[in-house]
């Protein structure tokens, strides 16, 4: 409540939203045995020529409580979850009948052993989670940004909406830590439901963080 004064005085400016390529957002189906779940959204990236799918943690939490799995216990933990993630199908969840829409998959979680669910800010940058790609297939990986954005700075959620449009919801950075920022939606009262793991964009395309 005492940052809130702060948050609502940092001011918009108007600025051309970026680019939203084709097949970078993606829906990830996350399979283990005969289990799989539906993730929300993830985004593909490509960081000196490996092939990445990163997404929040949290994102793949009704598999880690159908595994029984701890990731906050230990490392021994982070590798039992990447066991039980055996596949990783990415999909196109902007087209009708989406399920029918592959675009590639993954074979490998990473394991990051920092990785934690359910930690209150500024803790947040835990809740990530990363899967590397033999190939891209029909995906288009966007591009990590070398800068954290700084207060005052414009950003864009890159998120797909019910109506399964791409959408680009601009904010502003209204407080930076060392690992995480907070943002203010340009309109108020906006929930996104099944937005976690979805990528926050600079004004030029580049990805700056995982919403979570």
């Amino acid at each position: 409540e005492s940052n809130l004064s702060t948050w609502l005085n940092v001011a918009f400016f108007e600025e051309t939203p970026p680019y939203f390529t084709m097949n970078f957002v993606v829906r990830p189906i996350f399979s283990s045995g005969l289990d799989y779940i539906i993730g929300s959204c993830g985004f593909i990236v490509q960081e000196a020529g490996v092939n990445l799918s990163l997404t929040a943690l949290h994102v793949l939490d009704e598999l880690i409580k159908i595994k029984k799995i701890d990731v906050n216990e230990s490392i021994k933990s982070s590798i039992a979850l990447t066991e039980a993630v055996e596949k990783i199908d990415f999909y196109d969840v902007t087209t009708p009948n989406w399920m029918l829409h592959h675009l590639g998959h993954a074979n490998r979680m990473l394991i990051l052993p920092e990785a934690k669910l359910h930690e209150e800010e500024p803790n947040s940058s835990n809740d990530i989670a990363v899967f590397q790609l033999e190939n891209l297939g029909q995906l288009n990986p966007g591009t990590l940004a070398k800068n954290i954005p700084l207060v005052g700075e414009n950003i864009w959620l890159a998120y797909i909406d019910l109506s399964r449009e791409k959408k680009l919801f601009s904010g502003v950075v209204v407080e930076v830590t060392k690992d995480v920022f907070i943002y203010r939606l340009k309109k108020s009262g906006m929930i996104f439901k099944g937005s976690s793991g979805s990528p926050i964009l600079n004004k030029f395309g580049e990805i700056v963080a995982i919403h979570c």
